[in-house]
């Protein structure tokens, strides 16, 4: 009975013809005296497989089944080298670092992880930013193209510092790269926001009062805004008189355009908007302001301090007539704007320091 199972297993391997079913068969039928004839085969069609196949994962395979065979030697310097032209046609960092691991002690090594370092170079360089080019050179601080990346890794911290034009962002491009080839341009451009006089400036925007009460809301603004903003201003800065502006009369995109940038002289502009508030009887209606408070230094047109305000009349005020509902509402507003002098004195000491 076990010769016939035999004899049927051995006709099953024998149509079949595959190294699988031949190990079957002598896994299934040891002492058989078939049983070596069939390992022969399999070993045979192993082979045949592999070199069919023609890749390196096959002739690894044939290898790792068949360790002690005279082809294995061959299979493993065949699974190597079809590894490397594998690996080459690739071209990527994920592959070159997959045939270092499966490679790691072949002779050609060394090449092999230059041409890693290559691939995350060409990685790093197609996608171009300061994170990519700070992974490459994390992992090879000394490589072959460090200091290319260190240059371009620089440059483009730069452009984004020119791109934002603020104090933060050169301060922050020099934090991470003194001493590169743009350390001096950062450290002018700082030095150029030095601000040591004021040039007070009142934008009015808009008004829901009538034309002819706009430059009366204009002294009005000027008036408070030298009691409450000027005048603690004098006492870090040289303060220049104020000037106003209104925009219905006087187009104006940025300040700078009526105020031309001076050599230490900022701008402080108070830009504001009105709109008709809640209703006052029988007096009138409250005025609601919105706008912002700005510190301009003479060299870029983003400010360096910068606050958003907003006022409006309050509910108990002294007075009764439509002048004291608005000139409360003017006070609200530039006490909003009131906090932002410390700031602006703090600029100033942090870049004469």
């Amino acid at each position: 009975m076990l010769s016939a199972c035999a004899d049927k297993d051995w006709k099953a391997a024998l149509e079949a013809d595959s190294s699988y079913a031949f190990l079957t068969y002598a896994q299934a039928n040891p002492g058989t005296a078939k049983a070596n004839q069939a390992y022969r085969r399999a070993e045979e069609l192993s082979w045949d497989e592999a070199v069919a196949a023609n890749t390196s994962t096959a002739f690894e395979a044939y290898a790792g089944q068949w360790p002690d065979t005279e082809r294995t030697q061959t299979a493993r310097t065949r699974a190597e080298s079809l590894a490397w032209d594998e690996a080459s046609a690739n071209g990527s960092a994920a592959a070159w670092t997959a045939y270092l691991a499966r490679y790691g002690s072949s002779p050609r090594k060394a090449e092999a992880e230059q041409r890693l370092e290559d691939a995350v170079f060409e990685s790093a360089r197609k996608e171009n930013t300061e994170v990519s080019w700070g992974r490459y050179l994390l992992r090879y601080p000394e490589g072959k193209h460090a200091a290319e990346a260190s240059a371009l890794r620089e440059l483009l911290g730069w452009q984004v510092a020119v791109q934002a034009d603020t104090p933060t962002a050169y301060r922050d491009f020099l934090r991470r790269y003194e001493g590169g080839t743009h350390t001096a341009e950062a450290k002018a451009w700082l030095d150029a926001t030095l601000v040591t006089t004021l040039q007070p400036v009142i934008v009015l925007r808009g008004t829901w009062q009538s034309d002819k009460m706009r430059a009366t809301v204009l002294k009005r603004y000027q008036s408070t805004f030298d009691r409450v903003v000027v005048g603690p201003l004098k006492r870090e800065f040289k303060v220049l008189p104020t000037k106003t502006v209104d925009l219905a009369k006087t187009p104006m995109a940025h300040p700078h355009e009526l105020f031309p940038p001076q050599p230490d002289q900022g701008l402080v502009v108070l830009d504001v908007t009105e709109r008709e508030g809640r209703s006052f009887e029988p007096s009138g209606h409250a005025t609601d302001v919105e706008g912002r408070v700005s510190l301009y230094a003479p060299n870029t047109k983003t400010p360096v301090v910068d606050a958003e305000i907003r006022g409006s009349t309050p509910e108990v005020i002294h007075g009764i007539d439509e002048s004291a509902l608005h000139t409360t509402a003017v006070t609200s507003a530039c006490e909003a704007a009131a906090p932002s002098v410390d700031a602006m004195v703090a600029f100033k000491r942090k870049v004469v320091r």
